[in-house]
């Protein structure tokens, strides 16, 4: 969409709110994220940071009751990272966040670590990690780069 109170309110009105309600609803979230001022930008002007941003508040919008993000910080910096897990913390619900990234995780309660569709551990965060990490290790150790596929 052209602006960024534009994109935020088109899930709301998709959801059926008036144009009424939706608009409050978009202004009230870009207000939650300190983003007010954002309202009438382009969206074509943003970072893809600033994408990525404007794509949570989006959603968040909506009201769901489970966030569920697949690699949500790929591509990007280091501080946009953790600027946009700040906003997380402001999400008011369950958050499913896939990730191939452990640095990703820090703060979570709860990690599932998943290898070929089933379940290698599930746990806190400070139990499953140091094993997901040990074990990604000891793969990055071996050479089966070199391996030819037969």
């Amino acid at each position: 969409f052209p602006t960024v109170f534009e994109e935020v309110m088109f899930g709301l009105r998709q959801q059926g709110r008036s144009k009424a309600e939706a608009a409050a609803a978009a202004r009230r979230t870009l207000s939650v994220f300190g983003k007010s001022h954002w309202e009438q930008a382009p969206v074509h002007t943003l970072s893809q940071g600033q994408k990525h941003l404007l794509c949570l508040m989006a959603v968040v919008a909506m009201a769901p009751r489970i966030l569920i993000l697949d690699e949500p910080f790929a591509g990007l910096d280091i501080p946009t990272k953790a600027q946009l897990a700040s906003y997380l913390a402001l999400y008011d619900g369950a958050i499913v966040h896939i990730t191939h990234d452990p640095a990703d995780l820090a703060g979570y309660g709860e990690v599932v670590w998943l290898d070929a569709g089933r379940i290698c551990a599930t746990g806190p965060c400070g139990k499953v990690l140091p094993a997901y990490l040990d074990k990604m290790k000891r793969l990055g150790d071996a050479d089966d780069i070199s391996d030819l596929a037969r």
